[in-house]
């Protein structure tokens, strides 16, 4: 009985990397092969550059259709179901998966824009974001030390992400200028002058040192100072900060060090802490564990927007929510905002032009690394003769 488990069990497996190999196969009909670009395209009137640097920046491919599926099965909402202005979520998904990702496409039925962090992806998987949802480009980073060469042996940590509407990329300007694995933004044009940031924050956890944490804040003063001259500001995601009852009227128990830091960068940089004022509704905490709650994940924006505030919350606990975090979702009622939809055409590529070279960097290396990590977790066989395994299956 044991021997069939174990047959039946090695046929699952397999089974389960016929499956991969057929799903790779489809991801790679996504993606161009160029040599400049890592395999990466650019959809047409964008202001992204190319992805391939060190860094691990991800732009939008140009071969998704706008209506249609999404990779998990669902049909996408239409693009003018968002409220008008301009709608935010910012979520700590604690690890990229499929089952993540789904809850990621509910989140983005109601919102213009997503701020990812702790995606937990090497660069090599920074394309994933793009398919959660037809309807959304993304910008992606990973941490910066995660070495590629431990990719299917070592589970990745941190990264940062930001997910925009199709219908406003004709306003949209991805932040290349930003070089930093802890927070990535998009700038948009709103007209008449006006402009509005948007950065996905990650900042270094609380068992980092304090000198970390503090110089992350002065890095991203920085950012926020040289587009604070002519653009407003919001900043989401995981600060790691509880800021306590002295953050604002939602604030409770004692600010801890990072909270006294992340005050005196707000009080520099002129900006409040919206998810902690009485127009924010939903859970006081953001985070849980058995060892209890605290508030880290924030939405901080420029003190001149606070009045355009139509909306925040922090969105209830699911059963589709397999994250230790829970969404926080504003919504700005801004002037200059217009969603137009962006034709886009599907793509096939002439695979018999490219190099072999081409075709082992973009293709056939990432499917070896995926198998081989199936591989390494596949339980042993009793099975050693391979014509018996051809016989059986």
């Amino acid at each position: 009985m044991d021997y069939c488990k174990s047959i039946m069990s090695r046929g699952s497996h397999l089974l389960m990397c016929f499956l991969l190999l057929i799903s790779v196969n489809m991801f790679s009909q996504y993606y161009s092969v160029d040599n400049n670009n890592h395999g990466t395209s650019m959809p047409e009137g964008s202001h992204a550059e190319p992805r391939g640097d060190a860094q691990g920046f991800n732009t939008p491919p140009t071969n998704i259709p706008i209506t249609g599926r999404n990779m998990y099965g669902n049909f996408s909402k239409n693009e003018n179901d968002t409220p008008p202005g301009i709608a935010i979520t910012g979520w700590n998904m604690k690890g990229y998966s499929s089952i993540k990702g789904n809850y990621v496409n509910e989140l983005m039925t109601k919102s213009d824009i997503v701020a990812l962090s702790e995606h937990c992806l090497y660069e090599c998987d920074l394309g994933l974001p793009d398919h959660i949802n037809s309807d959304f480009y993304s910008l992606s980073r990973h941490s910066a030390d995660l070495d590629p060469d431990n990719y299917g042996r070592v589970i990745g940590h941190a990264g940062i992400a930001i997910l925009w509407r199709r219908n406003i990329n004709h306003i949209t300007h991805p932040l290349m200028t930003i070089r930093s694995d802890r927070y990535c933004g998009i700038q948009l044009n709103l007209g008449l002058n006006r402009k509005l940031v948007i950065i996905s924050v990650y900042l270094p956890p609380p068992a980092s040192k304090l000198a970390d944490f503090g110089s992350t804040l002065d890095e991203l003063e920085e950012v926020v100072n040289m587009y604070s001259h002519d653009s407003d500001i919001v900043l989401i995601g995981d600060f790691n900060a509880h800021l306590g009852a002295l953050g604002g009227v939602r604030g409770w128990a004692k600010t801890t060090k990072h909270g006294n830091l992340l005050m005196k960068f707000m009080a520099r940089c002129s900006l409040a802490a919206v998810d902690m004022t009485e127009c924010c509704s939903g859970p006081k905490y953001t985070f849980y564990r058995e060892g209890g709650e605290s508030q880290i994940d924030h939405c901080l924006l420029s003190s001149s927007l606070e009045d355009y505030v139509k909306e925040c919350n922090i969105k209830s606990d699911q059963l589709c929510n397999y994250s230790d975090h829970l969404p926080i979702y504003i919504r700005l009622d801004v002037a200059g905002v217009s969603k137009k939809p962006e034709p886009i055409s599907v793509s096939k590529y002439a695979w018999h032009k490219l190099t072999e070279q081409q075709i082992g960097e973009c293709y056939t290396a990432q499917i070896d690394r995926k198998l081989e990590s199936i591989n390494r977790e596949l339980p042993p066989s009793p099975i050693t003769d391979p014509n018996l395994i051809d016989g059986i299956f």
